[in-house]
């Protein structure tokens, strides 16, 4: 009988040594499903680096390097200087440090700050095709403002170009809510490998703590 691959094994049989982004709304499962994946490096003794810029983490993951990066210049810094002995890098969530510059910055600026989300994001792609490590980006959907036409899971991921230079990009949902447990959905969004809403993981999250199975 054969063994079942564990959560970590079919995220690099579809991504291979690239780049990943995961995007969805806020409580969709994106960092629980990033936090599975840091731990099962981390227990296989694999160097495994963590970009936290929304201070997601409630406490540090044994045997990983974690960073809180709430600004653009300090998480630009870690991504061009990632080192290549790592073989996992997570960064939770991209869009934040930048949205927050955009913000902050005069108009004269502002195009470069969307420039920004390209360049980390090519830089990481880089990373992994020279180091062969897998990268795992978390983002949110754009807005839906003013799109009363467009299906929420059809709207893309904020940042516009950037999500290009990703292999595979997996949408998180809610899907089901109750008194014991949330569930959320992990599924193709755009995919070498499945068409677009191919369910590929489920998350369960309960008081007895998190399971995250894939469904292929």
């Amino acid at each position: 009988m054969e063994k079942a691959r564990s959560l970590l094994d079919v995220v690099r049989g579809i991504v291979g040594k690239d780049s990943l982004m995961v995007f969805g709304p806020t409580g969709s499962g994106k960092t629980t499903f990033c936090l599975a994946l840091a731990h099962e490096a981390a227990k296989r003794e694999e160097k495994v680096v963590y970009l936290d810029t929304e201070a997601n983490l409630a406490k540090p993951i044994e045997g990983v390097s974690y960073r809180f990066t709430p600004s653009l210049r300090e998480l630009e810094n870690h991504v061009y200087n990632l080192p290549s002995d790592a073989r996992l890098v997570i960064i939770d969530s991209l869009g934040t440090p930048i949205i927050a510059a955009y913000a902050d910055a005069g108009m004269h600026e502002k195009g470069s700050m969307l420039l920004k989300a390209a360049s980390i994001s090519s830089a990481l792609k880089l990373w992994c095709l020279r180091s062969g490590g897998l990268a795992v980006v978390t983002n949110q959907p754009t807005s839906s403002f003013g799109k009363s036409n467009v299906k929420p899971e059809d709207l893309p991921p904020r940042l516009g170009s950037s999500h290009y230079y990703y292999k595979e990009i997996w949408r998180t949902d809610v899907v089901e809510v109750t008194p014991t447990r949330t569930v959320c959905s992990v599924k193709a969004w755009r995919s070498r490998n499945h068409p677009r809403g191919k369910l590929l993981f489920q998350i369960s999250i309960s008081s007895n703590g998190v399971e995250v199975k894939s469904t292929l």
